[in-house]
């Protein structure tokens, strides 16, 4: 396996070992759909996270996360989840002796947005990542799709990447993505990626994010791959901006001159300036964590009955573990000592999250958006 299609975290560039001090800000590259942890950043050359971001902030430290995103030849099993929860893995051991006030900001491509989406999801719920949450200030996005309407959306992006296939077989052809397991699975599994989207708001609403889209079709059509509709996400704290550019060589430079790269510099710098995250698992007592994400484990991290005196026990949002079947239903899991009878599930769920500030409650829990 080429070193571009290997899972690593590695480090592109390092204050300390170019002698310019020690880092303020550790800068975490993902790269893209049919990209690579080197090349999805290299124009003519000239790799712009290590030479020349270096030159307007020296201790900016660089790592850069590679795994197989291949489309035509790929026959990793690992997917979204799998690929985030390693990245955290390695970034926890990159951070180990660090300060942990030293600002993260997440630099994305494409499929890698989704991945950096999940990645915090998924720090944000688990105190063993908690750290990583707490250090991350903002997010850039180059052309990722946010899924907000279509479904079939990520199959017309592979379907869109075909041309740059070196070979197409007639059933690769008649699948319409080049053969690519990698988008398949992808495919197969679309309404993940929506709740992905979803689950992402509370930890996005607490970060600097911003989100650049393409100004200029793909080569030899007149479309963009990704919308610039479908880059925009609607959260607090975001804002977008076009790029004079088509979706691969959106996040590529090759000079300190170029204006895309000075307001991408900017942009960097207004992230890793913002406050703290900010979120994370509760420690009020009683309260215990929750997802409404299918296939998302969670533990409850502190769990009991409700204090004496109490006729209630109040959580946040982040509260009951909700598995969501293939056909819609969901099942409460009860932690140790607290017995739920919350009553329609589903639909309580469903309201809290497409009604904003609002609350269900019952006898015994009362369940609170924030």
């Amino acid at each position: 396996m080429s070193p571009e299609k290997r899972l690593t975290l590695s480090v592109l560039y390092d204050p300390e070992v170019a002698g310019k001090g020690t880092p303020n800000i550790d800068l975490v590259l993902v790269h893209g759909l049919n990209g690579g942890p080197i090349k999805t950043w290299t124009c003519d050359g000239v790799v712009w996270p290590r030479e020349l971001l270096s030159q307007r902030q020296p201790r900016t430290r660089v790592l850069s996360l590679g795994y197989n995103a291949d489309i035509y030849e790929n026959d990793s099993v690992a997917g979204i989840r799998d690929f985030a929860k390693s990245m955290l893995a390695r970034l926890k051991r990159h951070r180990h002796g660090v300060d942990k006030e030293r600002s993260i900001v997440f630099v994305a491509h494409c499929l890698g947005g989704i991945i950096v989406k999940q990645a915090l999801y998924l720090a944000n719920i688990n105190p063993e990542y908690q750290p990583i949450m707490a250090a991350t200030r903002g997010v850039l996005f180059f052309g990722t799709p946010h899924f907000g309407s279509d479904k079939n959306q990520l199959l017309s992006i592979a379907q869109a990447f075909s041309p740059l296939g070196s070979s197409s077989t007639p059933q690769a052809k008649s699948q319409g993505t080049g053969g690519s397991a990698l988008v398949d699975s992808l495919a197969r599994n679309s309404d993940a990626l929506f709740k992905i989207s979803r689950t992402f708001y509370r930890p996005a609403s607490h970060l600097k994010i911003t989100t650049f889209y393409e100004m200029k079709p793909w080569p030899g059509t007149k479309k963009c791959i990704v919308d610039k509709a479908d880059t925009i996400m609607h959260v607090p704290n975001e804002s977008h901006q076009g790029l004079d550019a088509d979706h691969d060589a959106m996040c590529k430079f090759s000079s300190v001159d170029d204006e895309d790269f000075d307001e991408v510099c900017v942009k960097i710098q207004e992230a890793a300036a913002a406050g703290s995250a900010g979120v994370g698992v509760s420690t009020k007592e009683n309260e215990v964590a929750v997802t409404p994400d299918t296939g998302m484990e969670l533990v409850p991290h502190q769990t009991g009955a409700p204090p004496k005196g109490a006729a209630s026990v109040t959580i946040d949002i982040v509260s009951i573990r909700v598995d969501l079947a293939e056909d819609g239903s969901a099942e409460a899991k009860r932690p140790r000592a607290i017995q739920w009878t919350v009553q329609s599930i589903t639909q309580r769920v469903g309201a809290i999250f497409g009604h904003g500030h609002q609350s269900h409650s019952n006898d015994n829990v009362k369940l609170i958006a924030r």
